[in-house]
């Protein structure tokens, strides 16, 4: 039984809502995810690292950290344009796949990344991070939980 092409659109027009909002959800959750990145890696790499080397390497990170952004919001904007530019329909469901699929595993391999660089440098000296109120994926020694005393 084969579908006709009003049909198929009209199916493909009711999906089109369902989808949108996913991407959404997706950029939105990115970017309340890039607010707390870069906050972590601001001062993970200050207290760690120190001034000269926040200086290099954070805008570098911070790149890293909104390329995610853009990734995840991308087909929101490449998907309406793929389906207004006149391609046949099954190009234009192939591009579409191909945008949606490829720039969400873009934006969790970025995502991935900064969240490891974040790590790393606060497992370089956990102790610093742990004051700072980054941890990585070493535990601070047992001295970098007591207080100084206040006599």
């Amino acid at each position: 039984m084969e579908e006709t092409d009003g049909a198929l659109a009209a199916r493909l027009g009711r999906a089109q809502p369902v989808a949108a909002v996913g991407l959404l959800y997706a950029t939105v959750f990115s970017a309340f995810g890039a607010f707390v990145k870069v906050a972590a890696a601001a001062t993970v790499i200050m207290a760690v690292l120190g001034l000269i080397a926040t200086v290099v390497l954070f805008p570098i990170l911070l790149g890293v950290i909104i390329g995610s952004v853009v990734a995840y919001a991308a087909p929101l904007v490449a998907v309406p344009r793929v389906w207004q530019s006149g391609r046949s329909r099954a190009v234009s469901i192939g591009l579409t796949f191909v945008l949606v699929v490829g720039c969400a595993v873009a934006g969790w391999a970025l995502d991935f990344a900064a969240a490891r660089a974040i790590t790393w440098t606060a497992d370089r000296n956990p102790c610093a991070a742990y004051r700072a109120g980054v941890t990585g994926s070493v535990r601070p020694s047992d001295e970098c939980f007591r207080r100084p005393d206040r006599t």
